[in-house]
């Protein structure tokens, strides 16, 4: 849409000045960078002819397309470099550098879910660039060799674009996520901002919790940003958005199976193995992906610590889920890499030879749904996440208590009554049954009779 202004019918910022016509950004505008400019043709000295009345209002209205282009993020647009101001720079500054030698800031370094809460920051930039879902890794060198030329060709090509859109991004004034203000947008129901686009881009393509986690973290470095005094107003919260709701969903055993096999026939056993995992230790995805072979014992006991709380357990796997799936794990990389060089990671993607990336894990993942889609329609609805519902649920089923529950979930016992609350088990028949069971055998022991 190209911005007009609503008395006279021409676009936004242009004035026509007795024939030297003229762009004039508006205040918001200026404010973020952009600069006025006369409107000429370009041509010999002092930057040509001044345009015609027409030709101006076409090139006022180009001007326009190219801030609309700059505001929603764009990648292929040309923005206005801010310095200490700029997206990167605030982001380095509250999150920190190691590679630059930057230091996080204190807020950043005193909460416990860093790697969530970097992998979300990285996320709006991704938006910003276009980008709701990261374009697959460059595969390693060994498995690069395999790899038709064309189709690498495609792959790094598709890379470096990525890594130049958000460079691009990363130079941008975080005045450009700013809402435009009242001049600037005089159909309203475009009023909302590179914030609120990125919300639904998120919650339309990722889902709710995504866009809602995303845009929570968003908020919390804008506060820190506006504390700094590098902006006035944390302009997340003027987002409107709701509250997720809790998301039950429990796998059945069919459709597990199912998310295994279409695995294995794509060729993805880490993700066949991941799914066993998730079951097994009702860890999230980011654990799971995170698991390094110096964690797992000879005796399948697994030491390791919550990536997003910090919480430590030592958890034994299961005989017939995690212990059988650990010994086929190692077998298979034996075989593919020899018995003197063993991975980091448990879990590596077949595609890189490397520890999967959570975007690419989640794009082939949605493959291996799709395919198991067609042998059990159900697990269409089923995701990753809901692993975690499943194991828990799982685990109360078969008679566990809630610390045996966060012995192998690593939640506080706090959380996870709270989670049996409000998400996850919920009171059917059997455990109606169960409860009356165990009732009439205590009142028959005392002999009562009313």
């Amino acid at each position: 849409m190209i911005m007009a202004n609503q008395r006279s019918g021409v676009p936004a910022g242009w004035h026509w000045r007795d024939g030297r016509p003229r762009w004039i950004p508006s205040p918001t505008l200026r404010k973020a960078g952009f600069k006025g400019r006369d409107l000429k043709d370009g041509k010999g000295p002092n930057g040509g002819q001044w345009l015609t009345r027409g030709a101006s209002i076409d090139a006022a209205e180009a001007l326009n397309r190219e801030v609309a282009e700059i505001r929603a993020g764009r990648a292929a647009a040309a923005a206005p470099k801010a310095d200490r101001r700029s997206l990167g720079a605030l982001l380095d500054a509250y999150l920190g550098d190691p590679k630059r030698g930057i230091e996080p800031s204190r807020e950043f370094a005193a909460i416990r879910n860093q790697i969530d809460r970097r992998s979300k920051l990285s996320r709006l930039v991704d938006v910003l660039a276009g980008y709701v879902v990261q374009p697959p890794p460059i595969p390693a060198a060994h498995k690069a060799r395999d790899l038709d030329p064309g189709r690498l060709a495609t792959i790094k090509a598709d890379r470096a674009a990525y890594d130049a859109a958000r460079a691009t991004v990363r130079g941008f004034s975080i005045d450009v996520l700013e809402p435009p203000a009242f001049e600037d947008t005089p159909d309203l129901s475009q009023a909302q901002g590179p914030l609120y686009d990125a919300y639904w881009k998120l919650r339309e393509q990722i889902g709710t919790n995504m866009a809602h986690g995303v845009l929570s973290d968003v908020s919390a470095w804008l506060e820190w940003c506006v504390k700094r005094r590098a902006i006035r107003q944390n302009w997340a919260k003027l987002v409107d958005r709701d509250t997720p709701p809790g998301r039950i969903r429990v796998g059945t055993w069919d459709e597990l199976r199912a998310l295994i096999d279409a695995a294995e026939a794509l060729g993805l056993h880490s993700i066949a193995d991941s799914i066993v995992l998730g079951v097994d230790l009702s860890w999230s995805q980011v654990d799971r992906l995170s698991l390094t072979w110096p964690q797992v014992g000879a005796d399948y006991r697994v030491k390791a610590a919550r990536r997003k709380t910090g919480r430590k357990g030592d958890t034994p796997l299961l005989a017939g889920l995690g212990r059988p799936r650990i010994d086929a794990i190692r077998a298979r990389q034996r075989r593919l890499y020899g018995d003197n060089v063993t991975p980091t990671h448990v879990l590596i993607c077949e595609l890189t030879g490397k520890a999967w990336t959570g975007d690419h894990y989640r794009h082939k993942f949605a493959e291996v749904r799709a395919l198991a889609a067609k042998a059990v329609p159900s697990v269409a609805t089923l995701r990753d996440q809901d692993l975690r519902d499943t194991a828990i649920t799982v685990g109360k089923a078969a008679g566990l208590t809630d610390e045996e529950v966060a012995s192998r979930s690593l939640h506080s016992l706090k959380r996870i009554r709270d989670i049996l609350d409000k998400h996850y088990v919920e009171i059917g028949q059997d455990v109606a049954d169960a409860g009356a069971g165990k009732l009439d055998t205590y009142l028959a022991g005392l002999g009562v009779a009313l």
